[in-house]
């Protein structure tokens, strides 16, 4: 039931299917899961490392609506991020062995494969949006579907499949082997046609990565040259030119398909995320509870921002809608996931450690992305966090075990 729910909300089913919104796939698939949950478990929620936490930053979501500055806004983000806790709280009532983790972890490493693959069926049959002066790929579905949140979407999904690439516990391993290694081309043909300069670079992270944290780093590197030049060889030229405006500027680079004009407009783009987070202190400092859930498009015009538009970074984020006590609970949520995950690491016997580190990968991606997104209530937080109180629960178990042999 919970995998059927995750393959619903990552495919956004309902979305992509209007007869299934008319019936209510979602929610009805949702109480049907929770009444199992409650058949099985007689209700009660098992407590785990960083669930207090967690419980008490939704708490602040959810408070925030006393004083929120768009309410309308506030409703429909909080009811969302409701149920993407209550989805973290289930997965770690639910995946209680290792053998379930491998298989858990397979199969959401899969719905994500399935919905990369549609997406790019959808944009070789005409699905995309023109946006900065060039044709780039979108997610299916609406919610989380813009480029940069699809390729955002998409590395952050590399790192699960290289720790399953790596894991003997795998179920299925002939066959899920190859499909990983298909998931890996098919990831980076996915960032290079959104045209996200953000993605390109979390891309270009990750193969340093796992090229400097393997024993064959330069076969490796060797490699990586050769698919590099493959996939830049045959990338559009207008995203070629997307790319290098990261590096250079429009006085640098030999436009053929973009207009100087485009060029500007996505400087103009990266200075609005600087806005973004300077907006947020000013709001926090104008009211240090901050704005509520949902109010930064409305609230930055007080400080002088444009009326209506997002922040476009997570610091600014976090600082106008939730304040100082946000920044508490979001960096003790960070800094603990962190924590708990060095802890998996180090008990090596566990054969989790791979886990961990695409946890901590996932982690260091999330913050680096937040410089260019909004992205304060994108599920994957709370999924890291409830993959890594698994792990936990596993080690501490597998402790237990050995201490009572001994």
């Amino acid at each position: 039931m919970l995998l059927g729910y995750l393959f619903i909300y990552i495919c956004r089913l309902p979305e992509e299917y209007p007869v299934l919104e008319l019936i209510k796939l979602e929610k009805t698939w949702a109480i049907a899961m929770l009444i199992c949950f409650a058949l099985t478990h007689k209700g009660k929620f098992m407590p785990f490392s960083g669930g207090k936490m967690l419980l008490g930053f939704l708490g602040l979501v959810l408070a925030s609506g006393l004083w929120a500055y768009d309410f309308a806004a506030w409703q429909d983000i909080s009811y969302k991020f409701f149920k993407i806790c209550l989805v973290s709280f289930l997965m770690v009532n639910t995946v209680k062995t290792r053998e379930e983790f491998a298989c858990f972890m397979t199969a959401v490493v899969m719905i994500f494969f399935v919905y990369e693959l549609k997406s790019l069926i959808e944009y070789t049959n005409g699905r995309y949006v023109y946006r900065m002066g060039l044709v780039r790929m979108v997610g299916i579905g609406q919610t989380y579907n813009n480029p940069n949140s699809f390729a955002s979407t998409v590395c952050l999904t590399i790192p699960y499949a290289y720790a399953l690439f790596r894991d003997s516990a795998i179920p299925f391993r002939r066959i899920v082997k190859p499909l990983l290694l298909g998931l890996f081309v098919l990831s980076a043909v996915c960032v290079v046609l959104t045209g996200s300069r953000t993605g390109f670079a979390s891309l270009a992270f990750l193969a340093v990565i796992y090229i400097l944290a393997n024993k064959h780093s330069f076969r490796n590197f060797v490699l990586l040259g050769v698919a590099f030049v493959v996939i830049w060889t045959f990338t559009p030229g207008p995203q070629k030119e997307r790319i290098l405006s990261t590096i250079y500027s429009k006085d640098e680079i030999e436009l053929d398909y973009m207009s100087e004009k485009t060029v500007e407009s996505a400087t103009v783009s990266a200075e609005s995320r600087i806005l973004g987070l300077v907006n947020g202190f000013e709001l926090m400092c104008r009211r240090p509870i901050g704005y509520g859930v949902g109010g930064f498009a409305t609230a930055r015009a007080l400080v002088g921002g444009p009326y209506g538009l997002r922040s476009h970074n997570l610091y600014g984020q976090v600082m106008g809608e939730l304040g100082i006590l946000g920044i508490i609970l979001f960096g003790a949520l960070v800094v603990g996931c962190i924590k708990r995950n060095i802890a998996v690491i180090k008990y090596e016997k566990s054969g989790l450690f791979e886990y961990a580190k695409a946890n901590m990968i996932c982690l260091v991606l999330l913050l680096f992305q937040g410089f260019a997104g909004h992205m304060l209530y994108r599920y994957t937080w709370y999924w890291i966090i409830a993959y890594t109180a698994i792990m936990l629960n596993l080690v501490r178990r597998d402790l237990a075990l050995s201490e009572s042999r001994a």
